[in-house]
């Protein structure tokens, strides 16, 4: 989470799915965009948790899906196949899949 003047200008969710940390909900303020705070987020994650495979999942039908696609593809994440994922389910149609091992 970053904050400034008492306020949160960034925050990003995590949890355990089975043998995964799962990311959820990186957001940053507008008025913070494009600061390298999305990435410090993340590099911060992979400091943390250390060896753990990372998944998000992606909604297809957003207006920033193709930024986000290939901002986490630049963070190393790649598109996974659900059948790599030890049964965990999603809808492939809806969303897209990414893992960092």
């Amino acid at each position: 989470m970053f904050i400034k003047d008492n306020s949160i200008i960034a925050h990003i969710g995590v949890y355990y799915l089975k043998t995964y940390l799962c990311l959820n909900q990186l957001c940053v303020d507008d008025n913070y965009r494009n600061q390298r705070i999305a990435s410090q987020l993340l590099s911060a994650i992979d400091d943390y948790f250390k060896g753990v495979p990372q998944i998000l999942y992606i909604d297809k039908n957003k207006l920033n899906t193709n930024y986000l696609f290939y901002f986490y593809i630049k963070k190393g994440f790649k598109e996974m196949d659900y059948l790599e994922t030890s049964n965990l389910t999603y809808k492939k149609e809806l969303e897209y899949l990414m893992i960092k091992k």
